[in-house]
């Protein structure tokens, strides 16, 4: 749900493959790559208007080119999500 709110947005559509979203009952830790701070900012208000989402961790990084990434490593006690 968290994910197809995202890509509602036409400006995140292009971003959405370098977004990595865990949700864990009501918390979202939103982790990867968008270009610009204009889509951090968007991203983390769609997500917090998402029903049903409390608390969102927002571990974006804003990158001017967005690299592939091959992993994911997750810390939900920490609340963190290390891409790799």
């Amino acid at each position: 749900m968290v994910k197809k709110a995202l890509a509602k947005d036409s400006s995140l559509r292009a971003c959405l493959d370098n977004i990595y979203i865990l949700v864990n009952d009501g918390v979202v830790i939103m982790a990867g790559s968008v270009t610009q701070e204009s889509l951090k900012t968007l991203a983390q208000k769609i997500v917090s208007s998402v029903p049903g989402v409390n608390i969102v961790i927002d571990d974006l990084k804003v990158e001017p080119s967005q690299p592939h990434r091959v992993g994911v490593q997750i810390d939900w006690a920490k609340g963190r999500m290390a891409l790799l």
